[in-house]
């Protein structure tokens, strides 16, 4: 069942029968289910889709036809599942479940990123559910968490100083902190109001000994200047901003209508 669906774009460049040419992108959550296309040749995004998941997300995919296409590659990313980050010298095979279990609740599959940026792996856990419709219906693709792809990004940006990034999806607060180029912190929260948004922002600054005053903030996801939780956060940090999309990427008029600072991680994928 497709319900809630709030993004179909179509660029005019996009052709079908140039499958091979493009890159399929997908982003899945216990609510949500987005994907976009991008042409390798030109880096431009010329398809995208957004989903609301209030029932059986395999018949979304699998009655999609454009997701039968046969691409060049595909990536998946897992969105809002339970995640920590654990340092190379501690991780190994048989204490993932354990590491997992000290803060998060742990699904069937755990799982576990390398993380560039720094020395450390980020380990998460999805359902087997969920699993099993990824490795039938993408068995070719490769598998990161969302959270790597935000830290992966993050840790590019120039961060002199201090430098926060707040990312909002589906009632998920991720906050990650750089101090002098060196991540410091990152870490999700479940929020209900906008005041939890403030609570737990202000609550990292100050265990952080972050300056609200100081401190370089870039918000992502599902916010804007007119809602309640950009407007409380605009009240308590001075320099705020909104992040823009990956620089290398490339898109048609068609998606004017998305903000620059949504769907970062999906397009993030993108090589």
């Amino acid at each position: 069942m497709e319900t809630g669906k709030t993004n179909n774009i179509k660029a005019n460049t996009f052709n079908e029968d140039l499958a091979e040419q493009y890159q399929l992108s997908v982003q899945i959550g216990l609510e949500q289910f987005s994907y976009c296309i991008t042409n390798i040749n030109t880096n431009t995004v010329e398809y995208f889709k957004d989903f609301i998941v209030n029932d059986d997300i395999t018949k979304i995919i699998s009655t999609d036809e454009v997701l039968k296409l046969e691409f060049a590659y595909s990536t998946v990313s897992f969105s809002n599942y339970p995640h920590t980050l654990v340092p190379n010298q501690v991780l190994s095979e048989t204490n993932k479940e354990e590491i997992l279990k000290l803060n998060s609740y742990v699904y069937e599959i755990i799982d576990a990123d390398k993380l560039t940026a720094i020395d450390a792996h980020l380990i998460y856990t999805i359902p087997k559910e969920i699993n099993n419709i990824i490795s039938t219906l993408f068995p070719n693709a490769k598998r990161y968490s969302q959270q790597t792809i935000l830290i992966e990004q993050f840790s590019k940006m120039n961060n002199e100083g201090e430098n926060a990034y707040l990312y909002i999806n589906k009632g998920i607060l991720n906050i990650t902190v750089f101090k002098n180029k060196k991540l410091v912190f990152n870490n999700s929260f479940k929020f209900e109001t906008k005041e939890d948004i403030l609570y737990f922002t202000l609550f990292v600054f100050e265990q952080l000994k972050i300056d609200t005053e100081k401190v370089e903030t870039t918000l992502y996801g599902d916010i804007s200047e007119k809602d309640k939780n950009y407007q409380i956060l605009y009240e308590y940090i001075r320099n705020i901003t909104f992040g823009s999309r990956p620089k290398k990427l490339k898109f048609s008029a068609e998606f004017n209508n998305i903000k620059e600072h949504q769907f970062y991680p999906l397009f993030s994928q993108i090589r």
